[in-house]
């Protein structure tokens, strides 16, 4: 599922790579929709920078996917390819592919999708998450809007419904993309603002990096514990640690 943000340059690069070995038709593309950015606790609506007459806009969330997949007959066309099971995941997060074969059972029935959607007509509760500035929840961070998540599915189910979901351990199936960089200077890391790169026709914030072995840390916890006092790292640098037993003391990096 795209939106207007990321449908041509994902087709593109689909297309450039001849799909990454799969058949034509193997991959369907279903384009969501776009809602007003939100500005404040009044909902006053966000103005484009550079024109007076337009509305900033965002996807509406990853919610969309049910009822697209509904309208769009893709559920009916898997249903008469003899297919049982559907599966959700969220292209941000690499690591879930090691906690989808623990979850093969607990993955959703088809036939059963199909029978609440249609009850449902496929609409999933909306909800608005805003990211305040300060305690007294006047300004935001960044503008919000409305939104649903594909997750939220089960919510549309009645008061009788048994649902049940699995919690696994951060280290073996999470990602974190959405790390603020200006909360995590706060703890004595210093990251410099990233430039802005094109690769592929698309452009990327580009910060520095830092890859290190597997032996090193496998886990948070292993990082927090080799990584000490205040740390200033560039944006043109590049660290690379290699070995097991590394220490990080008071690093100035540039």
């Amino acid at each position: 599922m795209m939106s207007d943000d990321t449908d041509k340059s994902t087709q593109d690069l689909l297309r450039d790579h001849n799909n990454f070995g799969m058949i034509d038709g193997q991959v369907v593309f279903l384009k969501q929709g776009k809602v007003a950015f939100l500005d404040d606790n009044g909902a006053r609506l966000v103005k484009e920078p550079h024109n007076d007459y337009r509305i900033q806009t965002k996807p509406h969330g990853h919610g969309d996917v049910h009822s697209l997949l509904k309208s769009s007959g893709l559920l009916d066309k898997w249903c008469d390819f003899g297919l049982k099971w559907v599966l959700f995941f969220q292209d941000t997060n690499g690591l879930l592919f090691k906690a989808i074969s623990a979850s093969l059972g607990l993955i959703l029935k088809l036939d059963s999708y199909i029978e609440e959607l249609n009850k449902t007509e496929d609409a999933i509760p909306e909800f608005v998450n805003p990211k305040y500035k300060d305690s007294s929840k006047t300004s935001f961070k960044s503008s919000t809007r409305l939104e649903c998540m594909m997750q939220d599915c089960p919510k549309t189910l009645s008061l009788s419904a048994r649902v049940g979901f699995t919690v696994m351990d951060t280290w073996l199936a999470y990602s974190p993309m959405k790390n603020n960089p200006e909360d995590v200077a706060k703890v004595g890391c210093k990251i410099a603002d990233p430039v802005i790169e094109e690769f592929n026709g698309q452009e990327v914030e580009v910060w520095p990096r830092i890859v290190w072995e597997p032996k090193w840390a496998l886990t948070f916890a292993n990082v927090k514990e080799k990584v000490h006092g205040h740390c200033s790292i560039s944006q043109r640098s590049t660290l690379v640690i290699k070995g097991h037993n590394v220490a990080i003391e008071a690093l100035t990096l540039d």
